[in-house]
């Protein structure tokens, strides 16, 4: 519709001037470049077929018009033009609210995705230290600026496009080990307007279970591309002879395309609001994980959430250890700290598990201000740092630390904030949470009461306070922006009823992927509504505003008009002194009963008595022994667990019945 004079007249006015930029286009310069060109929205995919033969003449143009500034590799002076039809996004409520005092993480509805969103960050302080990454021996990289992250993000931008073909839409496996070129590679497809597919790495020659949910994820979303490491990919080819599953896969390895891809000009894609922006697969704590689709929409709403509940400041400093492939250590850390321009360092989950004293050494040598971790986390670094090591630690720092992810145990944070107080740790700056990757991460936060309840209401599916009862904590707020239910068999129970946590608000994802490659909404109706909610799989109940988690559905034991929580089974059997910390789990067995399996620490005992072991399970698991079932008494490994450290308990209790189980069993009743 522009009309032939129009684009003649364009044309030839960007050949005279292609001579005069030739040499400032020699200049090692970005290629981040929104803007505008007079009235015209020079991004409009039409408009540059009509005018720009190539990407150089894109860049000449934004130089001419006054667009592109020499002096600054990334430009933050810019107006975002509107897609062609689109209407604003609305503001949720929680959007719209008071400012709070953080860092201002801009309301979601001004931007149309978190590139967008980044590349502000970016270019307002390109020199400013962004990411950090600390090695498995504890020492620190040199830090990689916010404009170094921009440009090496470019780099493999161009070298995927270029190489691989990847263009806007296409689906790209990353399955990196934990460092930097896995950001590198999400936030290039990004770039591209492809959609990145984060996965955990895995022994290809030994690790079965790993290997087989990654199979899955490949299967059922059908990548373009899976992009890994050099040495990975020489482990895969070596184990192929063995492994053939792994052959025949859409393999790239992305070390190479450092350096290839500099030079050379990517113009960011501009995604709509409800482009999909990745796919997160669950954990599969109780089964096969599942793609759930996430859109832009759904993450700048959830950075604006978090913002209001963290208020990150000019001097936040995050610092995680949570894998990168987890919504906990993608979105709520990384992306996180790269829209919030956070300085943010990040070391491998088993240099965490190997040494859990370096998490804590790291925020007290970082100066951390925000970190998180679920609970076994607590315990772990409870167990596995000495009174010494705390008392040279100062972490006045942190601000915020968040436990999420799986239910808090009172007595294990108890004891924690005792240990470390000689640190400096203030428990003010503990942030209980509730999130799952349905709701883009984050749901309920700055849960701070610990409240009694009677164990026997509570096995009736009712919540009772009673002074020296069950101690339970919550796991955060129910927000105005958050619609929250406990139901069972559709219907919403009053508060104090234990059921089913269902929930819905402005970050709820479209859907999971299906197998025929569509978004497909499983949500569920309550009773007499066509209202859609998300049903979660948690079972809870609220109390006041506070919103309290028990245990994944599947894992709940229902036996006689009893409920059995697991997680609070396995407080009672961490009190054995032989028990390996966080390696028991108490689970529902074929015949409805309630069964337990704990691995036994050899280091603790100095004769494997199986009588004795089996006495002192009895002893510890007493309250319950009317419903008791199976219980088991294994080596090391015996417990299954996701890649995020969950324990999959439903999994692990049908180990018990394959073949090869009895090998691993050292007592069983």
């Amino acid at each position: 519709s522009l009309g032939d004079d129009v684009a003649e007249a364009a044309s030839a006015w960007v050949a005279e001037t292609d001579a005069a930029l030739r040499a400032v286009m020699g200049e090692r310069t970005a290629k981040l470049l929104y803007c505008t060109c007079g009235e015209l929205d020079i991004h409009d995919d039409e408009i540059r077929r009509l005018y720009y033969p190539d990407d150089d003449h894109y860049e000449r143009l934004c130089r001419v018009k006054g667009q592109y500034d020499p002096q600054d590799r990334f430009r933050s002076r810019f107006t975002v033009p509107p897609l062609p039809g689109a209407a604003p996004l609305a503001p949720s409520a929680a959007e719209t609210r008071a400012p709070s005092t953080g860092l201002r993480i801009p309301a979601a509805h001004r931007f149309r995705s978190i590139l967008m969103l980044a590349l502000e960050t970016i270019g307002a302080e390109p020199d400013k230290p962004f990411l950090t990454w600390i090695e498995d021996d504890g020492s620190f990289r040199p830090p990689v600026s916010f404009g170094e992250f921009g440009e090496e993000m470019l780099a493999h931008a161009a070298w995927l496009r270029d190489t691989l073909g990847v263009g806007p839409g296409d689906r790209i496996v990353v399955c990196m080990p934990p460092g930097p070129e896995f950001f590198y590679a999400v936030m290039a497809c990004q770039a591209l307007g492809a959609v990145p597919v984060a996965t955990y790495l895995f022994d290809p020659s030994r690790d079965h279970t790993h290997r087989r949910a990654f199979l899955h994820i490949v299967q059922d979303c059908k990548p373009r591309a899976i992009l890994t490491s050099r040495l990975f990919d020489l482990r895969r080819r070596l184990a192929l002879r063995a492994r053939p599953l792994l052959s025949g896969l859409p393999w790239a390895v992305l070390g190479r395309s450092r350096g290839r891809g500099r030079g050379r000009t990517v113009v960011p894609v501009q995604a709509g609001r409800d482009d999909v922006a990745l796919i997160q697969y669950t954990s599969g704590t109780t089964g096969l994980s599942k793609g759930v689709v996430l859109t832009q929409a759904n993450l700048l709403r959830q950075l604006a959430l978090v913002d209001g509940a963290i208020e990150p400041d000019e001097e936040s400093r995050a610092l995680g250890w949570m894998p990168q492939a987890h919504d906990f250590g993608l979105i709520s850390t990384m992306i996180t700290a790269l829209v919030t321009g956070s300085p943010c360092a990040m070391m491998s989950p088993l240099a965490f598990v190997k040494r859990p004293g370096l998490w804590f050494d790291a925020v007290h040598r970082f100066r951390a201000t925000h970190t998180a971790g679920p609970n076994f986390s607590f315990a772990l670094a409870l167990a596995k740092t000495t009174p010494e090591e705390r008392a040279g630690w100062d972490l006045s720092c942190l601000k915020i630390l968040m436990s999420a992810a799986e239910p808090i145990d009172p007595e294990t944070m108890e004891a924690f904030f005792e240990a470390f107080e000689p640190a400096g740790l203030s428990r003010e700056a503990f942030v209980p949470a509730y999130g799952l990757v349905e709701h883009t991460v984050g749901a309920t936060m700055g849960g701070g009461h610990v409240l009694h309840f009677d164990p026997d209401a509570l096995a009736r599916g009712r919540a009772q306070p009673m002074d020296g009862g069950v101690a339970l904590w919550s796991s955060g707020r129910v927000h105005e922006h958050l619609e929250l239910a406990i139901v069972e068999d559709g219907v919403a129970l009053p508060q104090g009823r234990v059921g089913e946590i269902w929930l819905d608000g402005p970050c709820r994802a479209p859907g999971w992927l299906g197998a025929d490659g569509r978004v497909h909404a499983q949500l569920g109706r309550l009773s007499g509504s066509d209202a859609r909610w998300i049903q979660s799989g948690d079972v809870g109940f609220v109390w006041g505003d506070q919103l309290f988690v028990l245990c994944r559905l599947p894992d709940l034991v229902r036996i006689d008009g009893h409920h059995l929580y697991p997680p609070l089974v396995e407080r009672e059997l961490a009190r054995l002194d032989w028990a390996r910390p966080g390696a028991l789990v108490a689970h529902p067995t074929a015949d409805g009963r309630l069964g337990v399996v704990v691995e036994l620490d050899r280091r603790r005992v100095d004769v494997v008595d199986p009588d004795r072991l089996l006495a002192d399970l009895a002893a510890v698991t007493a309250d319950y022994a009317p419903w008791l079932g199976e219980v088991t008494v294994a080596e090391k490994g015996f417990v299954l667990k996701t890649t995020s450290g969950k324990r999959r308990r439903v999994a692990t209790a049908e180990r018990l019945q394959k073949r090869g189980a009895e090998a691993h069993v050292l007592a069983r009743r």
